[in-house]
C-alpha cells in the first residue's frame, strides 16, 4: 500500500517523475503481487529484454536458452510480457514464450504516450524494453494478446502475397501461350488457369508442340517452368485455406465472425479480412479510433451543405478494397436492403460523385460495425432502416432508389456527350 501512495504521489507533481524513480517503484510493487514483468523490444535479429530493472541483449537463435533463464529469474512468479507490435519479427517471441507467458501486444501510439508520462531519456532500445515492463501499471490501456486472431492476422496477410504472387505467374504464362499458341489465348484464360483440369490441358499441348525457333524454344522453357511455379503457388493456397477455414472455427473469431456476417453484403471472407485488420475490438476505445485504424477519417459539416474533408493519416488498403467491393455491390439496382439504400442516400447528398459517396457510406457502415461488435450482438436492419426513414423524409424509399436510377441516367449522358465532343474536336 506504501508503494502505491508513493506513486500516486509522484504522478501528483506539476513537474514529469523521473522514469527511474517510478520504474523501481513499479516493480517494488509487481513483485510483492507474485508477478514477474518483462519487457520486450523487438528486433530483426535479435530483442532487447528488460526484467526486474535488468536489460539483456538476446539473439532469436538463442531464445530457447533464454526461455529456461527466464523461467529462472521468475522464481515461481507469474510472468506477463509485453511487446511492440513489429509484424513478422515479432513472431519468434510469440512462439517461444506462449507457454509459459502471459503476453500483450503494444501498439506504437501506447508507448509513445507512456514515453511522455515522465521526463525520460532519449529514446533506444534498452529504455524502451524497461518501458514497456511496466506499461501494465501505467494508466494506460493494454489488453493481453488474443494469439489466435494474431495468427489469423497473419494467414491473411500471406493469402494476399500468394494471390499476388499467383496472378504474376498467370500474367508470365499467358504471355507465353499469346506468342506460341495463339487460338488457345483465350481459352486459357486468368480464371481457367488456376483450375487443375486446365493446367493438365495445357500440360498435354506443350508435349505435343514442337519449335521450330530459338525464341520459342525459350519461350516454350520458360512456359513449363512457370507453370511448376504456378503449381506449387496454388497447393500452397489450398492449405492456407484450409488453415484459415479450421482457425475461424476458434471461438473467439467466430463470434465476431457471427457478428460480421450478419451485416448485408458482408460474407465470410469479407469478414475474414476485417477481423484480421482489427484483430480485437477492444483495442478501440471508441468508434472514431476504430474508424481511423480502417482506413477511413470522419468529416467535419461546415455551416450550410460544403463538407470539409480531414487529410487521410491512415490507409488500411485491403480494408478500403473490401469496403469499395461493397458499395459496388450496393450500386446495382437488384440489391435491395436498408445498407444499399443507406449507400443511396449518400449517392444522391454527394451529386453522384462515387469517391465521396463511397467515404460516407463506409464511415457510417463501420460505425454500425464497431457498436455491434463492441456489444456482441448481431445485425439488426431496423438500426438503419429508423434513420434512414428520417433523414429521406418526405421521401420514401421507393422514391430514393428512382432518383438515384435517374442521377445515374443523367451521369451517363453527360459522359456519353463529353466524349462525342471530345471526338468531333
Amino acid at each position: 500500500m506504501d508503494e502505491l501512495i508513493k506513486l500516486w504521489e509522484l504522478f501528483q507533481r506539476p513537474q514529469k517523475p523521473s522514469f527511474h524513480v517510478a520504474e523501481k517503484i513499479i516493480l517494488k510493487i509487481v513483485k510483492n503481487q507474485g508477478v514477474c514483468v518483462v519487457g520486450v523490444d523487438v528486433g530483426a535479429t535479435f530483442s532487447v529484454f528488460a526484467i526486474d530493472g535488468q536489460v539483456y541483449k538476446v539473439k532469436h537463435s538463442q531464445l530457447q536458452e533464454f526461455k529456461e533463464k527466464l523461467i529462472e529469474l521468475a522464481s515461481n512468479r507469474r510472468i506477463k510480457l509485453y511487446f511492440e507490435q513489429t509484424g513478422r519479427y515479432s513472431l519468434p517471441i510469440v512462439e517461444t514464450f506462449l507457454d509459459i507467458a502471459e503476453l500483450f501486444l503494444v501498439e506504437g501510439k501506447k508507448l509513445k504516450a507512456a514515453r511522455e508520462l515522465f521526463s525520460a531519456p532519449s529514446k533506444n532500445d534498452y529504455y524502451d524494453a524497461r518501458l514497456l515492463a511496466i506499461i501494465g501499471v501505467l494508466p494506460i490501456s493494454v489488453i493481453p494478446l488474443d494469439y489466435d486472431a494474431y495468427t489469423l492476422r497473419f494467414l491473411m496477410q500471406r493469402r494476399v502475397r500468394l494471390e499476388k504472387s499467383i496472378q504474376q505467374s498467370i500474367n508470365k504464362i499467358r504471355q507465353c501461350i499469346a506468342v506460341l499458341f495463339p487460338p488457345d489465348y483465350e481459352t486459357f484464360n486468368k480464371r481457367n488457369l488456376q483450375k487443375e483440369k486446365t493446367i493438365k490441358k495445357l500440360k498435354k499441348s506443350l508435349e505435343n508442340f514442337t519449335p521450330f525457333s530459338a525464341i520459342q524454344e525459350e519461350l516454350l522453357l520458360e512456359l513449363k517452368s512457370e507453370l511448376q511455379v504456378l503449381e506449387l503457388l496454388l497447393s500452397q493456397k489450398q492449405q492456407l485455406e484450409e488453415r484459415i477455414e479450421l482457425l475461424s472455427e476458434k471461438p473467439s473469431i467466430k463470434e465476431d465472425l457471427q457478428v460480421l456476417t450478419s451485416f448485408p453484403g458482408i460474407g465470410k471472407n469479407r469478414a475474414l479480412t476485417l477481423k484480421a485488420s482489427y484483430i480485437d475490438i477492444r483495442r478501440f476505445p471508441n468508434w472514431k479510433t476504430f474508424i481511423k485504424f480502417m482506413g477511413f477519417t470522419v468529416q467535419d459539416n461546415q455551416s450550410g451543405t460544403s463538407v470539409k474533408y480531414k487529410k487521410k493519416v491512415n490507409s488500411n488498403r485491403l480494408v478500403r478494397r473490401e469496403m469499395y467491393m461493397l458499395c459496388q455491390l450496393f450500386k446495382r439496382e437488384d440489391i435491395k436492403n436498408p445498407a444499399a439504400d443507406y449507400y443511396r442516400y449518400y449517392y444522391i447528398k454527394t451529386g453522384g460523385i462515387d469517391k465521396r459517396a463511397f467515404h460516407k457510406f463506409s464511415v457510417k457502415y463501420l460505425r454500425a460495425i464497431y457498436y455491434c461488435l463492441k456489444h456482441k450482438t448481431k445485425f439488426s436492419p431496423e438500426l438503419l432502416k429508423a434513420s434512414l426513414e428520417d433523414l429521406i423524409s418526405p421521401q420514401t424509399i421507393e422514391e430514393l432508389r428512382q432518383n438515384v436510377k435517374q442521377l445515374k441516367e443523367q451521369k451517363g449522358k453527360r459522359k456519353k456527350k463529353e466524349g462525342s465532343d471530345g471526338n468531333s474536336n
